[in-house]
């Protein structure tokens, strides 16, 4: 019942995909069809709706001649993208359901992820107030350095507002959460709330610059979120499992980490993508790939020593 529930979202969350990515670059059926590559991170039941779309010939209905390229990896995905070796990526929601089918103890409650997911919309909210309030002291500022005024903005404001929120609403749920008794369960919680976060927030961007942003932030904001989110949660189910056997100084320090190591690394994520520097794109993908080999290989040792809390 439970994987039924998650094949059913995320066939809707392709589907809306397919249907968003064919809006955005219909044309009349007179012109010649625009050449559009696609990677996929992998061939999945998740995205059906695009195979049946292909099978049935409506992107070339649209004007659209889809060619679909597999490129195992996320890294890879997001490297394809940049370098324009394709113009679309997927490597989005499954970050989560990986995460979600690592958890093999004791799989978590589907209403809990599901609240967890509504959590980490919830707490986009808050973050994007604090945004727009401290940019608007950073703007009144006016650092002239164009280096400075974008390290205290992704740094400084939109990292630990971000962060800070989805950690609040993390811990508001899920600290006396009867269900949190394993040390993966908060990696498992962390990505849920990222999901949500992201989904929020791609929303809120669509609806103030339009379908054109859609793309790029599929691409990155929702695999970024997620990733952060891993070492988010792994430092969270250290402070719990500290906290629970009496080792407050441990605790507080993993709860820290928890908040710490996120901002940097969204710090530095977005930081990258806001400096218009050749440099910072080479360094960028070289960061995206280290950080998901990271996060990977942190969930997979996680699962395998899932400590009882």
């Amino acid at each position: 019942m439970k994987k039924k529930i998650i094949i059913g979202l995320s066939f809707v969350v392709v589907l809306l995909g397919v249907m968003l990515l064919a809006f955005g670059l219909r044309k009349n059926k007179d012109s010649s069809l625009t050449k559009v590559r696609l990677a996929e991170v992998t061939h999945s039941s998740f995205y059906s709706p695009l195979y049946v779309a292909i099978e049935k010939g409506y992107f070339k209905e649209a004007g659209i001649d889809l060619e679909l390229i597999l490129t195992p990896g996320a890294d890879k995905v997001s490297a394809a993208v940049l370098s324009g070796d394709v113009e679309i990526g997927f490597a989005g929601a499954e970050s989560a359901i990986y995460v979600y089918k690592q958890d093999t103890v004791e799989k978590e409650p589907i209403g809990l992820l599901l609240a967890l997911f509504g959590f980490g919309m919830l707490s986009c909210i808050p973050a994007s107030i604090l945004e727009e309030v401290f940019t608007g002291f950073l703007d009144a500022s006016a650092p002239q350095d164009k280096t400075t005024y974008y390290l205290i903005m992704c740094f400084g404001i939109i990292a630990i507002a971000e962060e800070g929120s989805k950690l609040f609403f993390l811990k508001r749920k899920t600290w006396r959460d009867p269900n949190f008794n394993y040390t993966f369960d908060g990696l498992v919680y962390a990505v849920f709330i990222g999901l949500g976060f992201a989904g929020l927030e791609n929303i809120l961007y669509v609806m103030n610059f339009g379908f054109g942003i859609v793309i790029s932030r599929g691409l990155l904001a929702i695999p970024g979120h997620c990733t952060f989110a891993v070492f988010m949660g792994l430092f969270y189910s250290r402070s719990k499992f500290f906290d629970t056997y009496g080792k407050r100084g441990r605790a507080k320090l993993s709860m820290f980490l928890a908040f710490f190591v996120p901002v940097l690394l969204h710090g530095y994520y977005d930081f990258c993508l806001m400096m218009t520097d050749d440099r910072l794109t080479y360094a960028f993908l070289i960061f995206v790939v280290i950080v998901d080999i990271a996060a990977f290989l942190t969930v997979k040792k996680q699962s395998k020593g899932d400590d009882y809390i």
